[in-house]
Protein backbone atom coordinates (compact mmCIF):
# COMPACT_ATOMS: atom_id res chain seq x y z
CA UNK A 1 0.00 0.00 0.00
CA UNK A 2 1.16 3.66 -0.80
CA UNK A 3 0.09 5.44 2.96
CA UNK A 4 -0.48 9.11 2.77
CA UNK A 5 -1.52 11.45 5.15
CA UNK A 6 -4.70 13.86 4.50
CA UNK A 7 -3.25 17.35 5.67
CA UNK A 8 -5.84 18.70 7.40
CA UNK A 9 -5.49 15.75 9.84
CA UNK A 10 -2.14 18.26 10.80
CA UNK A 11 -2.65 21.60 12.87
CA UNK A 12 -3.77 24.55 10.44
CA UNK A 13 -1.18 27.02 11.60
CA UNK A 14 1.54 25.12 10.28
CA UNK A 15 2.04 25.45 6.37
CA UNK A 16 1.77 22.95 3.89
CA UNK A 17 5.72 22.91 3.50
CA UNK A 18 5.74 21.98 6.77
CA UNK A 19 3.64 19.25 6.99
CA UNK A 20 5.25 17.51 4.06
CA UNK A 21 8.89 17.56 6.09
CA UNK A 22 6.28 15.95 9.07
CA UNK A 23 4.72 13.81 6.35
CA UNK A 24 8.48 12.26 5.43
CA UNK A 25 9.69 12.18 9.26
CA UNK A 26 6.93 9.92 9.61
CA UNK A 27 7.92 7.16 6.68
CA UNK A 28 4.60 8.08 4.35
CA UNK A 29 4.51 7.84 1.07
CA UNK A 30 2.55 10.46 0.19
CA UNK A 31 0.02 13.51 1.04
CA UNK A 32 -3.68 14.67 0.27
CA UNK A 33 -3.62 18.58 0.10
CA UNK A 34 -6.68 20.99 0.42
CA UNK A 35 -7.64 23.35 -2.17
CA UNK A 36 -6.89 26.03 0.22
CA UNK A 37 -3.54 25.26 1.03
CA UNK A 38 -1.58 24.93 -2.20
CA UNK A 39 -3.72 27.45 -4.66
CA UNK A 40 -1.97 30.33 -3.39
CA UNK A 41 1.69 29.24 -2.78
CA UNK A 42 4.48 28.31 -5.85
CA UNK A 43 3.06 24.72 -7.46
CA UNK A 44 7.13 24.61 -8.97
CA UNK A 45 8.54 24.77 -5.12
CA UNK A 46 5.50 22.57 -3.84
CA UNK A 47 6.47 19.81 -6.41
CA UNK A 48 9.95 20.71 -5.79
CA UNK A 49 9.41 20.24 -1.77
CA UNK A 50 7.25 16.65 -2.67
CA UNK A 51 10.65 15.55 -5.04
CA UNK A 52 13.15 16.18 -2.46
CA UNK A 53 11.23 14.55 0.28
CA UNK A 54 9.82 11.77 -1.67
CA UNK A 55 6.43 12.55 -1.12
CA UNK A 56 3.86 11.58 -3.57
CA UNK A 57 0.37 13.26 -4.57
CA UNK A 58 -2.27 11.81 -6.51
CA UNK A 59 -5.32 13.28 -5.19
CA UNK A 60 -6.14 16.84 -4.22
CA UNK A 61 -9.18 17.94 -2.27
CA UNK A 62 -12.12 19.60 -3.08
CA UNK A 63 -14.81 20.41 -5.62
CA UNK A 64 -18.12 20.90 -2.95
CA UNK A 65 -21.41 22.46 -4.33
CA UNK A 66 -21.38 21.34 -8.00
CA UNK A 67 -24.35 19.22 -7.95
CA UNK A 68 -26.53 21.28 -6.39
CA UNK A 69 -25.54 24.58 -7.68
CA UNK A 70 -24.22 25.89 -4.04
CA UNK A 71 -21.24 28.06 -4.81
CA UNK A 72 -20.96 29.27 -1.26
CA UNK A 73 -19.11 26.02 -0.77
CA UNK A 74 -16.59 27.06 -2.93
CA UNK A 75 -17.13 30.85 -2.44
CA UNK A 76 -18.28 31.70 -5.73
CA UNK A 77 -21.62 32.61 -6.93
CA UNK A 78 -25.07 30.35 -6.87
CA UNK A 79 -24.79 29.81 -10.86
CA UNK A 80 -24.12 26.83 -12.56
CA UNK A 81 -21.48 27.66 -15.43
CA UNK A 82 -19.73 29.83 -12.31
CA UNK A 83 -19.46 27.06 -10.76
CA UNK A 84 -18.36 25.22 -13.49
CA UNK A 85 -15.44 27.27 -14.01
CA UNK A 86 -14.54 26.93 -10.44
CA UNK A 87 -14.19 23.68 -11.06
CA UNK A 88 -11.72 24.25 -13.91
CA UNK A 89 -9.51 25.99 -12.15
CA UNK A 90 -9.00 23.55 -9.64
CA UNK A 91 -8.38 20.86 -11.93
CA UNK A 92 -5.84 22.52 -13.30
CA UNK A 93 -4.08 23.76 -10.51
CA UNK A 94 -4.36 19.91 -9.36
CA UNK A 95 -2.57 18.85 -12.69
CA UNK A 96 0.09 21.47 -11.82
CA UNK A 97 0.93 19.36 -8.31
CA UNK A 98 0.69 16.26 -10.37
CA UNK A 99 -2.33 15.07 -8.61
CA UNK A 100 -4.39 12.65 -10.82
CA UNK A 101 -7.48 12.97 -9.23
CA UNK A 102 -9.72 15.31 -7.78
CA UNK A 103 -12.14 14.64 -4.84
CA UNK A 104 -16.00 15.49 -5.67
CA UNK A 105 -18.45 15.48 -2.73
CA UNK A 106 -22.18 14.63 -3.65
CA UNK A 107 -25.17 16.79 -2.76
CA UNK A 108 -25.40 17.61 0.91
CA UNK A 109 -28.51 17.53 2.50
CA UNK A 110 -28.36 20.59 5.30
CA UNK A 111 -28.20 23.45 3.01
CA UNK A 112 -31.43 23.48 1.27
CA UNK A 113 -30.06 23.59 -2.12
CA UNK A 114 -32.28 20.58 -4.12
CA UNK A 115 -30.91 18.43 -6.92
CA UNK A 116 -31.91 16.00 -8.20
CA UNK A 117 -30.46 12.52 -9.40
CA UNK A 118 -30.50 12.89 -12.84
CA UNK A 119 -29.54 16.50 -13.21
CA UNK A 120 -26.52 15.03 -10.76
CA UNK A 121 -25.56 12.34 -13.69
CA UNK A 122 -25.66 15.32 -16.18
CA UNK A 123 -23.68 18.00 -14.53
CA UNK A 124 -21.05 14.40 -12.99
CA UNK A 125 -20.44 13.75 -16.85
CA UNK A 126 -19.86 17.38 -18.16
CA UNK A 127 -17.01 17.60 -15.11
CA UNK A 128 -15.76 14.06 -16.08
CA UNK A 129 -15.22 14.92 -19.42
CA UNK A 130 -13.52 17.91 -18.76
CA UNK A 131 -11.38 16.48 -16.30
CA UNK A 132 -10.33 13.67 -18.55
CA UNK A 133 -9.12 16.69 -21.29
CA UNK A 134 -7.18 18.64 -18.53
CA UNK A 135 -5.93 15.36 -17.13
CA UNK A 136 -6.73 15.55 -13.41
CA UNK A 137 -10.52 13.43 -13.16
CA UNK A 138 -13.01 13.71 -10.49
CA UNK A 139 -13.92 11.05 -8.35
CA UNK A 140 -16.81 10.61 -6.62
CA UNK A 141 -16.45 10.24 -2.48
CA UNK A 142 -19.92 9.13 -0.85
CA UNK A 143 -20.74 11.18 2.01
CA UNK A 144 -22.30 9.15 4.35
CA UNK A 145 -24.48 11.82 6.76
CA UNK A 146 -25.57 13.37 3.13
CA UNK A 147 -29.48 11.79 1.58
CA UNK A 148 -28.39 11.52 -2.05
CA UNK A 149 -25.19 9.41 -2.54
CA UNK A 150 -24.24 8.33 1.23
CA UNK A 151 -22.93 4.76 1.01
CA UNK A 152 -21.05 2.44 -1.88
CA UNK A 153 -24.03 1.02 -3.67
CA UNK A 154 -25.11 4.08 -4.32
CA UNK A 155 -22.07 5.55 -5.30
CA UNK A 156 -21.40 2.98 -8.24
CA UNK A 157 -24.65 2.56 -9.21
CA UNK A 158 -24.68 6.79 -10.01
CA UNK A 159 -21.06 6.17 -10.89
CA UNK A 160 -22.26 3.31 -13.87
CA UNK A 161 -24.63 5.69 -15.79
CA UNK A 162 -21.49 7.97 -16.60
CA UNK A 163 -19.12 5.07 -17.70
CA UNK A 164 -17.85 1.75 -16.25
CA UNK A 165 -14.41 3.93 -15.81
CA UNK A 166 -15.40 6.32 -13.32
CA UNK A 167 -13.64 6.37 -9.81
CA UNK A 168 -14.33 6.50 -6.30
CA UNK A 169 -12.91 7.47 -3.07
CA UNK A 170 -14.12 4.45 -0.81
CA UNK A 171 -13.58 5.78 3.18
CA UNK A 172 -14.26 3.41 6.16
CA UNK A 173 -15.77 6.16 7.95
CA UNK A 174 -18.11 6.69 5.31
CA UNK A 175 -19.06 3.14 4.93
CA UNK A 176 -19.82 3.14 8.70
CA UNK A 177 -21.64 6.48 8.57
CA UNK A 178 -23.83 5.78 5.61
CA UNK A 179 -24.99 2.38 7.45
CA UNK A 180 -23.10 -0.27 5.17
CA UNK A 181 -20.45 -3.11 5.98
CA UNK A 182 -16.69 -2.40 5.32
CA UNK A 183 -16.75 -5.32 3.00
CA UNK A 184 -19.54 -3.86 0.48
CA UNK A 185 -16.78 -3.40 -1.97
CA UNK A 186 -15.54 -7.13 -1.79
CA UNK A 187 -17.15 -7.35 -5.97
CA UNK A 188 -15.26 -3.87 -6.57
CA UNK A 189 -12.90 -3.23 -9.22
CA UNK A 190 -10.03 -2.28 -7.51
CA UNK A 191 -8.73 0.20 -10.54
CA UNK A 192 -11.85 1.72 -10.11
CA UNK A 193 -10.82 3.14 -6.90
CA UNK A 194 -8.73 6.52 -6.62
CA UNK A 195 -7.90 5.79 -3.08
CA UNK A 196 -9.15 4.90 0.09
CA UNK A 197 -9.37 6.83 3.26
CA UNK A 198 -9.27 5.43 6.99
CA UNK A 199 -10.12 6.94 10.25
CA UNK A 200 -12.22 5.53 12.80
CA UNK A 201 -15.17 6.78 14.99
CA UNK A 202 -15.41 7.89 18.72
CA UNK A 203 -17.20 4.80 20.62
CA UNK A 204 -19.33 6.98 22.71
CA UNK A 205 -21.18 8.63 19.77
CA UNK A 206 -23.64 7.00 18.39
CA UNK A 207 -23.71 7.03 14.27
CA UNK A 208 -26.53 9.33 13.60
CA UNK A 209 -24.80 11.82 15.82
CA UNK A 210 -21.46 11.67 14.93
CA UNK A 211 -19.98 14.44 12.94
CA UNK A 212 -16.30 14.68 10.90
CA UNK A 213 -14.25 16.23 14.01
CA UNK A 214 -15.41 13.17 16.47
CA UNK A 215 -13.09 11.34 14.54
CA UNK A 216 -10.47 9.08 15.97
CA UNK A 217 -6.97 7.72 15.12
CA UNK A 218 -7.42 4.32 13.96
CA UNK A 219 -7.97 1.35 16.07
CA UNK A 220 -9.02 3.47 18.73
CA UNK A 221 -13.16 3.97 17.55
CA UNK A 222 -15.46 0.97 16.91
CA UNK A 223 -15.06 0.89 12.71
CA UNK A 224 -13.64 -3.30 11.99
CA UNK A 225 -11.00 -1.48 10.05
CA UNK A 226 -9.43 -5.03 10.11
CA UNK A 227 -12.12 -5.82 7.69
CA UNK A 228 -11.91 -2.65 5.47
CA UNK A 229 -8.50 -4.05 4.98
CA UNK A 230 -8.78 -7.67 4.01
CA UNK A 231 -11.64 -6.61 1.68
CA UNK A 232 -9.09 -4.01 -0.34
CA UNK A 233 -6.91 -7.10 -0.07
CA UNK A 234 -8.93 -9.58 -1.39
CA UNK A 235 -10.19 -7.81 -4.50
CA UNK A 236 -6.40 -6.58 -5.12
CA UNK A 237 -6.13 -3.54 -4.25
CA UNK A 238 -2.33 -2.03 -3.92
CA UNK A 239 -2.83 1.81 -4.09
CA UNK A 240 -3.16 4.77 -1.68
CA UNK A 241 -4.71 5.04 1.76
CA UNK A 242 -5.04 8.46 3.17
CA UNK A 243 -5.30 8.78 7.20
CA UNK A 244 -8.13 11.53 7.63
CA UNK A 245 -8.87 11.96 11.05
CA UNK A 246 -10.36 15.59 11.58
CA UNK A 247 -10.50 16.26 15.31
CA UNK A 248 -8.98 19.23 16.48
CA UNK A 249 -7.86 17.22 19.81
CA UNK A 250 -4.88 15.65 17.65
CA UNK A 251 -3.53 19.16 16.77
CA UNK A 252 -2.98 19.75 20.87
CA UNK A 253 -0.63 16.29 20.58
CA UNK A 254 3.08 17.04 19.05
CA UNK A 255 2.42 16.72 15.47
CA UNK A 256 5.65 14.57 14.40
CA UNK A 257 4.73 12.20 17.13
CA UNK A 258 0.75 12.06 15.89
CA UNK A 259 2.07 11.55 12.39
CA UNK A 260 4.19 8.41 13.03
CA UNK A 261 1.45 7.15 15.70
CA UNK A 262 -1.02 7.18 12.85
CA UNK A 263 1.90 5.90 10.57
CA UNK A 264 1.90 2.77 12.81
CA UNK A 265 -1.50 1.89 13.20
CA UNK A 266 -2.46 2.27 9.28
CA UNK A 267 0.92 -0.80 8.98
CA UNK A 268 -0.66 -2.50 12.07
CA UNK A 269 -4.24 -3.05 10.13
CA UNK A 270 -3.10 -3.54 6.45
CA UNK A 271 0.04 -5.29 7.12
CA UNK A 272 -0.32 -7.35 10.36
Amino acid sequence: MIYCINTKMLNPELNLFEKIKIAHKANFHGIEPWMNEFEKISKKDLVKCCEDYGIEIKTSIAIKGYFENDGELMDVADDHEIIFEECKRRMELSVEIGAKWIIVCPAFSNRNHETTWEQSIDYYKKLYDLGKKIGCEPTLEFIGATKQIYNFKLCKKFLDHISHETTMVIDAYHLWRGGGGMDDFCDFAPERISCLHISDADKLISCELHRDRDRVMPLDGKIDLKVFAETAKKIGYKSFVNAGVYNPKLWEMDQLDMAKLCMERMVMIFEE
